[in-house]
């Protein structure tokens, strides 16, 4: 009936407020005030989201010169919002429903994607990643991408696939468990 179509429209609204995260409220999860290691200015280095109910990382994209982020423990599908993080060191991105293992490719100036900017796109930086207890079921295109990778963690995921792993040149700690 009409009613209850109304009901669950204005549930599913809620629920989307619910799983945004308003920039003042991300605020309060930032922490470490230190130097940016390629701007060399000061700003936060660390910002925690977790367990907040976020159903995307778009948030992120506001806070670009963050170097250890945790966004473990909510519904995040997908990391291509982190693109623009260039500097970002560490990732906790576990207890999420992630499909794909690492799918987001920092900005990066070369003679293809050439910027006025680019000496502060300088690519992936990732040297630690966990995203354990997703959805990920195969290792593959996006892992290239994050060559300086040293730790990454895949335990309680459903990967029947590993490729790639030959270009990881510094990886030390690779857990499929």
């Amino acid at each position: 009936n009409y009613e209850t179509d109304i009901r669950i429209k204005m549930f599913g609204v809620l629920n989307d407020l619910k799983a945004k995260l308003s920039v003042e409220d991300a605020r309060m999860g930032l922490k470490t005030l230190g130097v940016h290691p390629v701007s060399l200015k000061h700003t936060y280095l660390e910002l925690d989201l977790s367990n907040k109910g976020l159903s995307t990382a778009e948030i992120c994209e506001s806070f670009p010169n963050i170097i250890y982020l945790d966004i473990s423990g909510n519904k995040i599908t997908t990391l291509k919002n982190l693109d623009a993080m260039t500097a970002l060191i560490q990732l906790n991105a576990s207890k999420n429903q992630l499909r794909e293992c690492l799918d987001f490719l920092p900005l990066h100036c070369n003679s293809e994607t050439p910027t006025s900017s680019g000496h502060t796109y300088i690519g992936s930086m990732l040297t630690f990643a966990d995203l354990s207890d997703n959805q990920i079921t195969d290792v593959g295109s996006f892992i290239k991408k994050h060559p300086f990778l040293e730790c990454l963690i895949l335990k309680g995921n459903k990967i029947a696939v590993v490729s790639g792993l030959e270009d990881l040149k510094f990886l030390k700690v690779l857990d499929l468990s």
